[in-house]
């Protein structure tokens, strides 16, 4: 359905395709059990949200935690529980998916995606998305354009 969207035109394709993205993710987060009754678990995809909502700013984990009224120290405890990485970790992970969904989905420019994540020097971006995925930036949007859609 993404790709059909995708490659459609019209006033409300972003909007459609965005809503089929939180869809999307919505229903793998119910099938990885993502959601969680309890408060602790519910803090990680509020977490992820407060990521993806300040990626350009540079935010730390101190601030992070503060927004959830949380320390340090209990949301480190929260993320190794919940996803095996640490804060920092989980921050590097959601910051490098929505790079590959910003490559995928938009015509940005590689240096723009890098600089609309929080990057100063395109240069460490390539650098940083190469160590992650193992492949540039370039050649990932090329992958996936030439294979119909995001692996």
């Amino acid at each position: 359905r993404i790709a059909e969207l995708h490659s459609a035109t019209g006033p409300l394709r972003r909007l459609r395709l965005r809503a089929a993205a939180i869809d999307l993710c919505c229903a793998v987060a119910e099938l990885a059990g993502a959601v969680a009754d309890s408060a602790g678990p519910a803090r990680i995809p509020q977490l992820e949200v407060l990521i993806r909502t300040h990626l350009s700013e540079g935010w730390q984990v101190e601030d992070y935690a503060r927004e959830l009224g949380l320390s340090d120290r209990h949301l480190r405890r929260l993320c190794l529980e919940a996803t095996g990485l640490s804060t920092h970790g989980f921050i590097a992970t959601t910051r490098l998916r929505e790079a590959c969904r910003l490559l995928a989905y938009t015509r940005m420019q590689v240096q723009e995606v890098g600089f609309s994540l929080g990057f100063d020097d395109p240069a460490y971006f390539v650098r940083v998305f190469r160590q992650g995925m193992g492949l540039s930036p370039t050649e990932y949007r090329r992958r996936i354009s030439t294979a119909g859609g995001p692996e």
